[in-house]
């Protein structure tokens, strides 16, 4: 009895305050989850979250999760959804994780999306975008894009994107990747992470998949530096469904592989049957 007391009073000190679309969080906007090297908020009436590392200030804004079909996109920021979300603790070896999930449930009933956000001291944020049918047939997904943060809106912030050093990888062990830069290539794209270093503050990202249970993942970023975006970039995660075989069997594995499949062509669409779900498999993101 008292061991189930104690689990209520911690319920209600930690979990309920940090929770939106909850009992004692009527009329919160955002909800916040804080670690000692980053921070996550997301914010309930744009369906956008925000991360920001604690040492560099370097900063990931107006991020959102977008899942593709055949007949449309449906995105965390669409009207359609009635948002909420709330903070679960993590007890784990060698320490404790926070988990903060978005529920993003469809008014129209066709497709629920949900974020889950993990976070703990060692520096890295987990992120994984989930889809649930809610209609009564069967619905044909293309790619969920678990994290997308465009420059004019948000992006990526570093004082001199032009300056990175940005490591990719290829798609096979064969195709190594490369090592380039928004002045070689403005526009470019990475299989499975990436990896960006600003030699002149030390400061670095590196995005990468932790695992392609259900889906294959690319790294899309560019930098225009256009209409006073010089300090930002775009970026974007695909978890594809599933890409074509022609991609396997394609013979020359060099490291401009990296630049063609910024493009990818036809997708084999995920058929998802109603009242079931499929997840974008989960992102890392290191910032610092």
């Amino acid at each position: 009895m008292e061991k189930t007391m104690v689990r209520w009073i911690r319920f209600l000190l930690v979990f309920v305050p940090m929770s939106c679309g909850f009992p004692g969080c009527a009329g919160t906007s955002s909800g916040t989850l804080t670690s000692s090297t980053m921070t996550v908020t997301f914010d309930i009436d744009s369906g956008t979250f925000h991360v920001e590392s604690a040492g560099s200030g370097l900063s990931i804004r107006e991020a959102y999760s977008t899942v593709e079909t055949t007949f449309g996109s449906f995105s965390t920021r669409d009207s359609r959804y009635r948002r909420s979300c709330r903070i679960e603790e993590e007890i784990g070896l060698p320490g404790s994780a926070s988990r903060f999930i978005v529920e993003c449930i469809d008014s129209e009933k066709v497709l629920d999306l949900s974020l889950e956000f993990t976070l703990d001291d060692s520096g890295a944020l987990d992120l994984r975008t989930t889809a649930v049918n809610r209609s009564g047939e069967p619905l044909s997904l293309t790619e969920i894009l678990p994290l997308v943060s465009a420059a004019d809106k948000g992006g990526v912030g570093f004082s001199d994107p032009l300056n990175l050093a940005i490591s990719t990888e290829g798609y096979m062990f064969a195709d190594q990747g490369t090592v380039t830069s928004f002045k070689q290539d403005p526009r470019l794209a990475s299989w499975w992470s990436v990896l960006l270093f600003d030699p002149a503050s030390l400061n670095s990202l590196l995005v990468g998949y932790l695992e392609h249970r259900n889906s294959e993942g690319i790294l899309e970023l560019t930098h225009s530096g256009e209409n006073g975006h010089a300090d930002r970039f775009s970026l974007t995660a695909h978890s594809t469904f599933i890409v074509e075989d022609w991609v396997r069997e394609k013979g020359d594995w060099g490291t401009d592989t990296t630049k063609a499949w910024i493009d990818v062509p036809g997708l084999r669409p995920v058929t998802l049957q109603p009242g079931s779900s499929i997840d974008s498999d989960t992102l890392t993101i290191q910032l610092g």
